[in-house]
């Protein structure tokens, strides 16, 4: 029998995701809606808490560090509003990672990222650290794409597969024989 490799990656959201903590009226000030869920990028103290966040993460044992953001939908509708309407939301979204990126490499971590903008904006995604790692995802994906979108929309950079099985808010149909 074959011995069989496993690596476990810590993510810890540094983007997105962060309801939790951005509730609180200490860091609301740093979402980019009120008591919202995004980092407002730009925003004095927004990457220092996507640092704090990661905690242990970047003393855990591996080279690997996800940071998630995905799930901005937030990202243009409050303080980076301005900088969404002049230079684009893929854009915003691309630079925020890029600081991100610089908070991490220090802590020799290389930095995954679900990233929904990989697909939307893959000219922006060239512009990012050849280091980090795409990780493109859809919640519902096409299977009649036969492009491959998802897997190249790295850019020269390591891509990941992010699958997912998603279930919420879909009826359930049992047959008589389940029942």
């Amino acid at each position: 029998m074959q011995a069989v490799s496993l690596t476990i990656i810590p993510e810890q959201e540094a983007f997105g995701h962060l309801h939790r903590v951005l509730m609180y009226d200490t860091y609301s000030p740093l979402a980019e809606t009120p008591h919202g869920s995004v980092l407002a990028r730009g925003q004095p103290g927004s990457q220092e808490l996507s640092v704090k966040v990661h905690g242990d993460g970047f003393i855990f044992p591996r080279p690997y560090l996800h940071i998630g953001a995905d799930e901005t939908f937030e990202l243009g509708r409050g303080q980076t509003q301005g900088a969404s309407t002049q230079d684009g939301l893929g854009a915003v979204y691309v630079d925020f990672l890029k600081q991100i990126h610089m908070k991490t490499y220090p802590h020799c971590k290389k930095a995954a990222f679900l990233g929904r903008y990989c697909m939307d904006s893959p000219e922006l995604v060239k512009t990012l650290p050849k280091d980090m790692i795409a990780g493109p995802w859809e919640y519902n994906p096409n299977p009649t794409d036969t492009t491959n979108g998802f897997c190249r929309c790295g850019a020269g950079m390591e891509t990941w597969v992010s699958p997912g099985v998603n279930n919420w808010r879909k009826s359930i149909r049992t047959s008589s024989r389940a029942r």
